[in-house]
């Protein structure tokens, strides 16, 4: 139900999150819509959004993928 109508308050409280926000998006075929992912991430201040074609099981569809995000954005 979350995923079909989040609750506002969940939302409005994204806008609070002050640490860096990696979202992974497994593209078109992931059971979470691209967009709703890419709102999301637009609601996080400094948020960053990857999208592996994967569908939703990035982290085991797309190991090599996945691993280089993660990487990437944990830093040195």
């Amino acid at each position: 139900m979350q995923l079909r109508e989040p609750d506002p308050a969940w939302w409005e409280a994204l806008a609070r999150i002050e640490a860096p926000t990696l979202v992974l998006s497994g593209g078109p075929k992931s059971h979470i819509p691209p967009a709703r992912l890419k709102a999301m991430t637009a609601a996080i201040p400094g948020a960053r959004l990857v999208t592996i074609a994967a569908g939703h099981r990035i982290h085991s569809t797309a190991l090599p993928q996945f691993t280089a995000a993660v990487l990437e954005f944990l830093g040195p």
